[in-house]
């Protein structure tokens, strides 16, 4: 689980961080800024011109790219700012999809680490089997909607693998 944990911030209800730079072309290798139009903690639309410059005595509007909501402002209006640099540090929350795809890949990708690092699952795995879920734990621990699916199926295989060469060789009883 640390690895989801640490590379998934959807599986903890965290949206993904996002920096919104300021890029211009100029002689000089700063503009001034006019107007921030957003604060700390208000959301942003894609589109939204959050803020104004002032770039060789033209006024350039920085637009965001996506939605989200800003979580610093790195400089303040009146202020100076070089191409490049980030002007506002913000989160794309998490949608609902992304959360539940992150946690049906945690509890799935928990359900097929325990498999390869016991040897063990419905009886001992062979390599392939071995292989082939130690191949959905890594794919399962990268949550997206087609490997979500890629993963049900290589684990699903090997269930009905281990299944079947149970019913073709019972276990021997205790003795």
């Amino acid at each position: 689980m640390p690895i989801p944990f640490a590379f998934t911030p959807a599986i903890l209800f965290q949206g993904k961080t996002v920096s919104i730079p300021v890029n211009f072309e100029s002689d000089m290798p700063f503009a001034q800024i006019l107007k921030v139009n957003v604060e700390e903690g208000q959301p942003f639309s894609a589109g939204d011109v959050i803020a104004e410059l002032m770039v060789d005595n033209k006024i350039l509007k920085i637009e965001t790219p996506s939605s989200g909501n800003a979580i610093s402002i790195r400089a303040a209006a009146g202020g100076l700012i070089n191409s490049g640099n980030t002007l506002i540090e913000g989160e794309i929350p998490a949608s609902a999809g992304q959360i539940f795809s992150s946690l049906f890949s945690a509890v799935l990708g928990t359900i097929a680490f325990s498999a390869p690092t016991r040897l063990f699952w419905i009886r001992c795995t062979t390599i392939p089997e071995w292989l082939i879920l130690a191949a959905a734990t890594v794919l399962l621990y990268w949550p997206t909607f087609i490997t979500d699916g890629i993963d049900i199926a290589l684990v699903t295989r090997v269930w009905f693998m281990q299944k079947r060469s149970m019913g073709e060789a019972p276990l021997a009883p205790a003795t």
